[in-house]
């Protein structure tokens, strides 16, 4: 690969009882492309009170993904009490138990169990590499249970593309897809030594991939509304996103979007 490439995944917990909200954000840039200096597979968090802990490498040859689901994981480092030390590269998913027992910190990512520790820094002051911030610490293991994913509310429905079937030509980047429009998350968050333990709690999940980003963007999204709370059995149910922004398009235009 030649060409500049980043992918990358948002996830967003919410814990109303807690008044609290967490962002997990994942991202590869520019894998493969061995000319270029910004390779870098990162997870990023953002807790209470906008708190913010940031985990990356430039080594991305220790990212994998699944090409046709979800299922992506990174391993930063192993741990060496773990019995198991003879595997050190990890290319595809691990069994929960195994992954709990060998990795120090990383991250796995698969359709419904979401298993993570971020042995980071505080990545406000503009640094992601190791050693910039103040130590921080993230550990996460849930599994999420889908409401609906993008236009595929009811029986038998279909999930549709985002933004289109046009948003799939390489002219139209980013791509943008929401993958789980309302979700019901069941497991724990340890954040900074305080743990969080939750059930159905509101879930969202959306990702973006390309070769270039938008000059301008202003992106809303809740799941979280009073009265829409459990989503079970027929009850009502609410998620609304909306995003919009200026992008470039073939011959040096601009447009202007918004959905």
């Amino acid at each position: 690969r030649r060409r500049r490439f980043m992918e990358g995944w948002y996830y967003r917990l919410t814990l109303p009882e807690d008044e609290v909200s967490f962002a997990f954000i994942i991202s590869i840039e520019d894998p493969g492309v061995t000319q270029s200096d910004l390779k870098l597979a990162c997870i990023q968090v953002v807790g209470p009170n906008d708190s913010y802990l940031v985990q990356a490498d430039s080594d991305d040859t220790k990212f994998w993904a699944w090409k046709w689901q979800q299922g992506l994981g990174c391993t930063f480092d192993y741990d060496d009490s773990a019995d198991n030390r003879t595997e050190r590269k990890q290319w595809t998913a691990l069994h929960p138990d195994s992954w709990r027992g060998t990795v120090k910190s990383g991250f796995q990512i698969l359709p419904a169990h979401f298993l993570g520790r971020v042995d980071g820094h505080d990545g406000s002051q503009g640094g992601v590499k190791s050693g910039q911030g103040i130590p921080g610490y993230c550990e996460f293991d849930f599994v999420a249970d889908p409401v609906c994913g993008w236009g595929d509310v009811g029986e038998g429905a279909e999930q549709r593309s985002t933004a289109g079937w046009l948003a799939s030509f390489a002219v139209f980047e980013p791509h943008w897809q929401v993958t789980l429009a309302d979700a019901r998350a069941t497991g724990t968050v340890i954040w900074q030594n305080r743990t969080y333990s939750f059930q159905d709690a509101p879930f969202y999940a959306e990702k973006n991939w390309g070769a270039a980003l938008p000059e301008k963007w202003i992106w809303t999204q809740c799941n979280s509304f009073v009265g829409y709370t459990k989503q079970r059995n027929g009850e009502p149910q609410l998620s609304v996103t909306a995003g919009g922004g200026i992008r470039q398009i073939p011959l040096g235009q601009k447009e202007s979007l918004g959905m």
